[in-house]
């Protein structure tokens, strides 16, 4: 449930989200998803949500 929130608010803000994330934040913690719905308030490009991804997985 909490993925979906997440992937639907990187899709609004980016408007684009490939398969490859959906598939990450499906595989996260309960807290990587905590982090990761914080986090999305400073990222400015998908390539911080990618950078994040990378670092936090």
């Amino acid at each position: 449930m909490e993925q979906n929130v997440i992937k639907r608010l990187i899709k609004r803000r980016f408007n684009n989200l490939s398969e490859e994330l959906e598939d990450k934040i499906n595989s996260l913690s309960l807290s990587q998803l905590d982090s990761l719905a914080d986090a999305i308030f400073d990222f400015q490009s998908l390539d911080d949500v990618i950078h994040w991804l990378e670092i936090n997985t």
